[in-house]
């Protein structure tokens, strides 16, 4: 599940004033139609307000008074909630689902967002935040993208600039108060995490690998999604910094998972063909051979 903490909103302009702008551009796809850990159906005017009152009061003129939030599932991930809303897995155009498959896969990725909202709040590490009715927070779920000027679809004159992007595009975007909901305290989920130490015994600051690692798991977990392990943030990790030993180590890991699978499959199905058995055992003698799968 990638996803994205921005100090500097969509629009291009610094979060340090009022969040007029930001809340007024995400109206761009629906009007309203906002939503936080308790509520739905949340006005853009209320939005503004509430965000922008909740800064008010120990935070000074140039600091950050909210951050915006995005969560963007990959066009996997959107199909798998696609799939656990409607029952559909032939989808990979957001045109092809009726406006009910519509509403219900909105509905159910916005679930998503308020438990990764939890899982956040919980990873600040203080006391007193522990779930995402401690955040102030206003979300809101698109389904459109748009191409710009410097895609390359628009370089080549396939696309045009303001084209609708085609597939599936479906995303969600928090505007995140500085302050919690109570105002007692300023967060940052751009704050690094400090290392617990003898001299810092108490872990502080936002940790965004295991932040990553935790809704990743919570998806795969909600949706009952298989994820390969190069899909992995873990993977892509070791991938980009070029760490050899981790990815072996983490493809490793995924075929010991498809073993325990097939083993329990055949546990489970003692008449299984013998061309599965006898496929699953040639597979292990090669791999203790050294020889390629």
């Amino acid at each position: 599940m990638q996803h994205q903490f921005n100090s500097q909103s969509t629009n291009g302009d610094k979060n340090t004033g009022s969040s007029s702008n930001l809340t007024n551009y995400l109206d761009k796809e629906v009007q309203n139609n906002w939503f936080n850990a308790e509520r739905q159906d949340i006005k853009t005017d209320q939005v503004k307000n509430e965000i922008d009152s909740n800064a008010k009061g120990g935070v000074k003129k140039t600091d950050i008074k909210f951050y915006e939030v995005q969560y963007m599932p990959s066009h996997k991930e959107q199909q798998a909630i696609i799939e656990h809303a409607t029952g559909r897995n032939d989808v990979s155009d957001w045109q092809q689902l009726s406006p009910g498959e519509q509403e219900k896969v909105k509905a159910s990725f916005a679930e998503y967002v308020r438990e990764a909202q939890n899982i956040q709040a919980k990873n600040f590490n203080k006391e007193g935040i522990e779930s995402g009715k401690d955040l102030k927070y206003f979300a809101k779920i698109e389904t459109q993208r748009k191409f710009k000027g410097t895609d390359e679809e628009v370089k080549s004159g396939k696309f045009k600039q303001g084209d609708l992007k085609p597939g599936l595009q479906m995303h969600a975007h928090v505007i995140q108060s500085r302050k919690t909901a109570d105002k007692k305290r300023m967060i940052s989920p751009m704050a690094n995490a400090r290392k617990v130490s003898a001299k810092n015994p108490v872990k502080a600051g936002f940790d965004r690998q295991i932040f990553t690692n935790n809704i990743e798991q919570a998806f795969d977990k909600k949706y009952n999604h298989t994820r390969e392990i190069k899909e992995t943030y873990e993977w892509q990790k070791a991938n980009k910094f070029n760490r050899l030993d981790r990815k072996m180590e983490l493809e490793n890991q995924g075929q010991k998972t498809f073993l325990e699978k097939r083993n329990a499959y055949l546990y489970n199905n003692p008449q299984g063909t013998p061309s599965l058995v006898e496929r699953s055992r040639d597979q292990e003698q090669n791999r203790d051979r050294g020889m390629s799968r």
